[in-house]
């Protein structure tokens, strides 16, 4: 008897994010958010929050539910996928790094499970490991060009007061005597 409840329970859940799963396919996300009220398990409702709100653009708040489905279970795929992801798109370098560097390690248990979903898991973390290290790549190239922007502003104002201080000079010094 309980086998027997146990079984329709786990049907039930997974209809429900079955339809979810079809809101979000349909860009229905309000009506996905609203069908999310009715997940009560904190992985499960982590992992559909950060997907609804990475799918309809807000990275920030995927971010957010992200990482609090991640202090459940720190080596869910879904929920670092979803983390780098959004710290892609934040730009934030550390957290992108950080997120896909688990990602790909993730991959690598899934594909040595067996995991059906294997090949596309991990051609998604290498994906994702890609675009942060273009994302590092990118904030290297920032900060030495603001350095030498810096540089090249510095050297612009000093030649200036050079020359300001050159004519002030021969202006004060005159070849005629006044009388």
């Amino acid at each position: 008897m309980s086998a027997t409840l146990l079984l329709v329970a786990c049907l039930a859940a997974q209809t429900h994010l079955e339809r979810v799963r079809e809101m979000l396919t349909a860009s229905d996300y309000h009506s996905a958010w609203e069908a999310l009220a009715g997940e009560s398990e904190g992985l499960a409702r982590s992992r559909i929050r950060a997907e609804i709100l990475y799918r309809a653009g807000d990275p920030a708040g995927s971010l957010n539910a992200a990482r609090a489905g991640l202090e459940i279970d720190p080596g869910q795929i879904e929920l670092l996928y979803y983390a780098a992801g959004a710290a892609v798109w934040l730009e934030d370098e550390a957290d992108a790094v950080a997120y896909s560097d688990r990602l790909l390690r993730a991959a690598e248990t899934v594909s040595a499970q067996g995991h059906e979903e294997r090949g596309a898991w991990q051609e998604a973390a290498r994906d994702m490991a890609e675009r942060s290290r273009a994302l590092t790549a990118r904030e290297s190239e920032l900060s030495h060009s603001l350095a030498r922007l810096r540089l090249v502003a510095i050297g612009g104002i000093a030649s200036w007061l050079v020359a300001l201080g050159c004519f002030l000079r021969s202006q004060g010094r005159s070849s005629k005597p006044v009388s």
